[in-house]
């Protein structure tokens, strides 16, 4: 049961009966089930507990057979770049960020929003700001085609403040406009 709706209640910021569930489950069936652990880890980084993240991240490919061969790992690796930037790790969350698109067959949308997200923040921190702008265009796309909505958002205020830094005060101002209408 757990597995058919983990992830929207992780999408639907149901996080306290999220971990209550997955903290029920035994360090076994997590490993049977990888996406739980991905899961469980997504939860650990929304609660800014980074270090824990890499440790179950390692303990669990430690214990899955043929992880570094599945596309599991390149969602850690996608996880991780997260974690990497969220930290102030850029060069680390861009080497981990390429390697999941790399490795990410293309169905696999919402580590590949992830991972285009953490490239255009490390772009933005590099003062690469047309190619940021760029890559968190995408985000907003990719975003808004798979119906996560905290990526089509974050990618609209990243825009905001590189048009912002560009000089494009309007335009940086019609952006978080558009931010605001997809609040409401």
């Amino acid at each position: 049961m757990l597995l058919n709706h983990a992830w929207s209640l992780f999408n639907h910021s149901e996080l306290s009966l999220l971990e209550e569930s997955l903290k029920a489950l035994p360090w076994d069936s997590l490993l049977e089930n990888p996406q739980l652990v991905l899961l469980q880890a997504w939860l650990m980084q929304s609660q800014h507990r980074y270090g824990e993240v890499n440790t179950l991240l390692a303990r669990a490919e430690h214990e899955i057979k043929d992880i570094r061969e599945d596309t599991m790992h390149a969602e850690f690796n996608a996880l991780r770049a997260q974690v990497a930037i969220n930290d102030g790790n850029p060069d680390e969350a861009e080497r981990l960020a390429k390697l999941a698109l790399e490795e990410l067959p293309p169905g696999w949308f919402y580590s590949r929003i992830v991972a285009t997200s953490v490239l255009g923040e490390v772009l933005h921190c590099k003062g690469e700001l047309t190619r940021s702008l760029a890559l968190m265009q995408q985000t907003e796309q990719m975003a808004r085609q798979h119906d996560v909505w905290h990526y089509a958002l974050w990618s609209l205020i990243q825009q905001s403040e590189i048009l912002f830094a560009q000089g494009f005060l309007q335009t940086a101002w019609e952006t978080q406009e558009k931010a605001f209408q997809l609040i409401n």
